[in-house]
């Protein structure tokens, strides 16, 4: 397996798939639109002519495991890595890379884990018509809607999810509270809308359960109140 940045690999396994001659395809085999599930996603895509994606930002880890053809992946400072047929090259959560296809007739299985969502996807063309169409796929998803959930209205009032024994560490201390992923991803898990903290939930709170409660914190600069 290869892994950014950058070391060898082999073959994963022996997979044998029939292209369809078309500029590219994705066919989601699991997933928040195949099987409506947000654990994991796997799909097929099949590249059939010379492209590139936008830079992309991930909010998960993911495997691309190339069948046919060649991928090049440019990241870090001009730097790229080539993945061949047959190998296997891990992009962990918050890589910014960029995919290329040079030769096309490629084809490749991403997985991602948690499963691919276009909001845990960071494309730097975020108009173009791949987002459009992403947005449109995964709004038919069940649950959670990030774009159903009303604007706030100016408040100066924070929502937090997390763990109960933290919360009551920081307000015992006097402290501002901050997740304990927060040096990792930069997220605070906090708004002003309560109902977004499902997403929240579903993301990073999904094995709390074995840890102790989780709840929902209230912060504002006159109190702090669980």
């Amino acid at each position: 397996m290869i892994k950014l940045p950058l070391h060898a690999v082999d073959r994963f396994s022996e997979v044998v798939l029939n292209c369809v001659s078309c500029p590219r395809t994705i066919d989601e085999l699991a997933g928040n639109v195949a099987s409506k599930s947000d654990r994991i996603s796997i799909a097929l895509v099949k590249v059939a002519e010379p492209t590139s994606e936008p830079w992309l930002t991930l909010h998960y880890d993911e495997w691309m495991c190339v069948l046919k053809g060649r991928l090049v992946l440019l990241h870090g400072s001009g730097e790229s890595l080539e993945v061949l047929a047959g190998q296997t090259v891990f992009i962990e959560k918050g890589e910014r890379f960029r995919p290329t296809f040079p030769d096309g007739a490629t084809e490749y299985i991403p997985v991602c884990l948690p499963a691919f969502r276009p909001d845990r996807c960071i494309r730097e063309e975020a108009e173009g018509a791949v987002s459009v169409r992403l947005e449109q796929l995964h709004g038919g998803r069940g649950g959670y809607q990030q774009g159903n959930v009303p604007d706030a209205d100016a408040s100066e009032v924070l929502y937090h999810m997390c763990l109960k024994s933290l919360w009551d560490e920081a307000k015992t201390a006097a402290a501002a509270y901050f997740p304990p992923t927060f040096d990792a991803d930069g997220f605070t898990h906090a708004t002003a809308i309560p109902s977004r903290l499902l997403e929240t939930a579903n993301h990073f709170y999904q094995e709390s359960r074995l840890r102790g409660k989780v709840g929902t914190g209230k912060s504002s600069p006159e109190s702090n109140k669980y």
